[in-house]
């Protein structure tokens, strides 16, 4: 082990062990699972040995993900060409776990920055999501299948000048699934949600809202470097149906188009 994997080790080591001292002398309420209740595995970059990669069981405990996206948003009707797009930067991280039962919880967070090529192409996107989430039995062929059933909520504005947003405040239940399959370093997966929601909008000048129908595929494939890290890239399509309102300057009162938010991300995984 390298003296940078050492010190990151500690690093971890030390505020995992606060954290658990914290929890064991305050005594408060955990709704879902106490800090403490795996056992942590603090060799982060143990070298993975392949010869078991196929047939090692999926991880349990804690784990953490984050990708940086570079995406492409569609544009409003009155822009004339609702059919382009702009590109942009996010970032997005999933934080969850997975017991030993084979049941758990996962959080997730999104946030797009943008695109700004001028005041009526201009967006922004977050949100953030809490699913439960099971794993069922391994198949045949190796795969495994997390089924997840949870609540989301996407902010989506859109602008034709800085200070005057039209917002979409977009709530509602989603279900979905993960399905994954180790061939040794490589780790491939798919996730599929699909969202029902409500969109509460604000309007310049009124408030409405619109039922939207909506969905997300990931497609990910992760290299692991080590025992517990993982470096992946992956593409994404995230549909938003009908019932967003945009910022048209032109054709005012529009507020049932859809979004269509595609591209690619990069980043890393611990423990997944």
């Amino acid at each position: 082990m390298t003296p940078h994997s050492r010190f990151l080790s500690s690093v971890v080591l030390v505020f995992i062990s606060l954290w658990c001292a914290g929890a064991a002398t305050a005594q408060h309420y955990q709704p879902f699972v106490d800090p403490c209740e795996f056992d942590w595995d603090f060799q982060l970059f143990k070298p993975e040995l392949c010869d078991t990669c196929d047939v090692a069981p999926p991880s349990v405990g804690w784990f953490f993900t984050y990708d940086r996206l570079y995406w492409n948003v569609t544009r409003p009707i009155a822009s004339g060409s609702p059919w382009d797009g702009d590109f942009t930067w996010g970032n997005r991280m999933d934080i969850g776990y997975m017991t030993e039962e084979d049941t758990g919880w996962l959080f997730g967070a999104l946030h797009l920055d943008g695109p700004q090529e001028d005041d009526v192409n201009r967006a922004n996107l977050s949100g953030v999501e809490l699913n439960k989430t099971w794993r069922l039995p391994r198949f045949h062929n190796g795969a495994v299948l997390e089924p997840l059933l949870g609540v989301r909520y996407l902010k989506f504005e859109d602008y034709t000048s800085p200070s005057n947003p039209t917002e979409n405040n977009i709530l509602g239940g989603q279900f979905g699934g993960r399905y994954f399959n180790r061939r040794g370093r490589w780790l491939l997966s798919s996730e599929l949600r699909f969202f029902l929601a409500e969109n509460f909008q604000f309007l310049t000048g009124e408030d409405e809202h619109e039922f939207v129908p909506a969905g997300e595929l990931r497609l990910q494939a992760a290299f692991n470097f080590t025992n517990k890290v993982a470096l992946r890239v992956g593409w994404d399509l995230l549909y938003l149906g009908k019932g967003i309102a945009r910022a048209n300057p032109v054709a005012t009162g529009i507020n049932d188009e859809d979004v269509t938010v595609t591209g690619v991300g990069f980043g890393f995984t611990v423990n997944r």
